[in-house]
């Protein structure tokens, strides 16, 4: 497809301006923590619990993400607050769930895992998922490997394997030096310039290494499941969402067709109507 090759041919600059739309940073500071921290298998992790409706959702972020850098416009809507309890967590070792640093080893089986029994640390018995990018990839792990708990899921911006284009996008990325200089300087100002870099090597390091994230999971999925994309994603070639929507049993897709990466920023009033009245 053209949009395919476009895609190969970007510069990493422009991938990575993309990948900042929206995206409101604050230092990692005790005194700014948000939310609370919970022990969960020896790790104390942090979430923010938010809302007073019946049906609980969890919010699981993107690559370096947390609960703030990723869903502050659903966990401030009161159109989701009256509706749902939102649980939106940092995944081992992003965001306030540090000390120990992140561990990129099989981390989307170790994230979901953590997930999972986070969700039973707090006495939840049955909640909804909301994955967005790595955190879509988190989520169809858990989904599958949670049948009881899980009821629907939603996710974007999230594949199931790694092609070579993916693989030529993540050796764009790979080298921070060429990283659009203002996402570079929010992930700095978050993590530490130090922590960040060491986190962009070591994240690539692992993602290439991959061929198969959970192409096997996916087929356990029996869950409702949206798929929602935006057509002008730098970094998720259509391929991936057609993927999903062959092998998710219960899927359904939906696109945005002038949405990038970060749909539930760049789109929030359209993506809150499609995935409210989805879950509900």
């Amino acid at each position: 497809m053209i949009f395919n090759r476009l895609l190969s041919s970007l510069p990493s600059t422009i991938l990575t301006k993309q990948i900042a739309i929206s995206l409101n940073f604050k230092r990692f500071n005790s005194s700014s923590m948000p939310g609370q921290k919970i022990a969960v298998n020896g790790l104390q992790i942090h979430y923010e619990r938010i809302g007073n409706g019946n049906h609980t959702v969890l919010l699981l972020p993107g690559a370096f993400g947390s609960t703030r850098l990723d869903f502050t416009k659903q966990l401030t809507d009161t159109k989701w607050l009256d509706k749902f309890t939102l649980i939106a967590w940092d995944p081992p070792g992003y965001g306030y769930s540090r000390p120990p640093e992140k561990n990129f080893n099989d981390f989307f089986r170790t994230d979901a895992k953590i997930a999972a029994q986070l969700m039973q640390t707090l006495a939840i018995d049955k909640y909804s998922l909301l994955g967005w990018s790595d955190g879509g990839t988190t989520a169809m792990i858990l989904a599958a490997n949670q049948p009881l708990s899980v009821q629907k899921l939603v996710i974007w911006g999230s594949k199931a394997y790694v092609n070579d284009k993916d693989r030529q996008m993540y050796d764009k990325l790979k080298d921070a030096d060429n990283w659009n200089p203002k996402i570079r300087k929010t992930f700095s100002d978050y993590y530490t310039e130090k922590l960040f870099l060491n986190y962009v090597t070591l994240y690539n390091k692992s993602i290439v290494s991959y061929s198969d994230f959970c192409t096997n999971d996916i087929k356990q999925i029996r869950q409702p499941t949206l798929i929602l994309h935006g057509d002008r994603d730098p970094v998720m070639g259509i391929e991936h969402p057609f993927y999903l929507i062959n092998n998710i049993i219960d899927s359904k897709l939906y696109r945005f067709s002038n949405g990038s990466h970060n749909i539930h920023k760049e789109f929030n009033d359209e993506f809150r109507e499609i995935v409210i009245k989805f879950l509900l």
